[in-house]
């Protein structure tokens, strides 16, 4: 065989491979141009096929919110139709009521959408060290000493005297509505059960009423007799030290004139006003009310 043959054979063996599906995708062009290799890569969008119109169509009709409310997906009837136990049937029953924060509860109010001055400042200011200042220890075996008796004890035969304050509520039925517009809360009329010669009182004869605050009744009431009322009493001392029943409960009063201050009213005869706190005692109870603003004098009975 000659050089020549072998040659021409190497030759055809090097075309051959050089036509190889792998060696023509890796084969590079320099004349390659970047606009045709564009062009491939956009041909495959799924608007080439569109004119203008149809795209502007496409872009107003498209809603996806309302494709996805087709498909009619709803959670199981667990989850959005339950209903609390009209009755509570004790801890131990399977069905409990929900708490009353939660809104499928039945006795769930929305709300307070607003705090009152007086509550704010209480929760922001002084909480905290009104809770360490009244803080007592009592360690393991304590116990408390005995009260004196608040409420009159059986006497004789007659069932009038038991239960009964040590003081019978005074005052008169004319009261009614014009408390009602200082407290915002229905009072409640107490009527004499027996005639009383000495005051000109009858039997079934309006005497007195009262009116229970709670809440931001409560919260809004305090405030407007700590900073609308007891700043216009004109030489007024404060409260009297020596005022509560040994049970965290402060009591004081306004005159006639002291009352006609409020703004919803313009004269009436005087009330009390008996502030029920959570303390165990008047020192701790005195501690909140002059935290809030109210003065105290004299000598002060814990």
């Amino acid at each position: 065989m000659s050089l020549t043959h072998s040659l021409e054979r190497l030759w055809r063996s090097l075309a051959t491979r050089a036509t190889t599906p792998l060696a023509s995708q890796c084969r590079r062009h320099a004349s390659t141009d970047i606009a045709d290799t564009i062009t491939e890569l956009e041909g495959g969008s799924s608007l080439r096929n569109r004119n203008d119109a149809d795209i502007d169509n496409f872009a107003t009709t498209y809603d996806p919110v309302g494709r996805a409310g087709k498909r009619n997906r709803q959670l199981p009837a667990s989850r959005y139709k339950f209903r609390p136990p009209k009755y509570y049937r004790g801890p131990l029953h399977p069905h409990q009521p929900p708490p009353n924060s939660d809104p499928a509860s039945r006795l769930f109010v929305p709300g307070p959408f607003s705090a009152p001055r007086l509550e704010q400042t209480y929760q922001s200011t002084f909480e905290s060290d009104l809770m360490t200042l009244a803080y007592t220890h009592f360690p393991p075996g304590y116990k408390a000493p005995p009260k004196a008796a608040r409420l009159r004890a059986w006497e004789g035969a007659s069932p009038y005297y038991k239960n009964r304050p040590l003081r019978g509520p005074r005052g008169s039925d004319v009261l009614r509505m014009v408390m009602q517009a200082i407290s915002n809360v229905r009072v409640t009329t107490h009527k004499t059960r027996k005639n009383v010669a000495g005051f000109g009182l009858r039997a079934g004869q309006y005497v007195s009423v009262t009116a229970e605050l709670r809440g931001e009744d409560m919260n809004h009431f305090l405030a407007k007799v700590i900073d609308i009322v007891m700043p216009k009493i004109k030489e007024w001392k404060g409260v009297k030290g020596s005022s509560g029943d040994s049970s965290g409960n402060l009591t004081f009063g306004f005159t006639a004139e002291e009352t006609a201050l409020f703004p919803e009213i313009e004269m009436i005869p005087g009330f009390h006003v008996t502030v029920h706190t959570t303390a165990t005692n008047d020192r701790d109870g005195r501690l909140l009310l002059s935290a809030l603003g109210i003065p105290f004098y004299g000598k002060q009975i814990n």
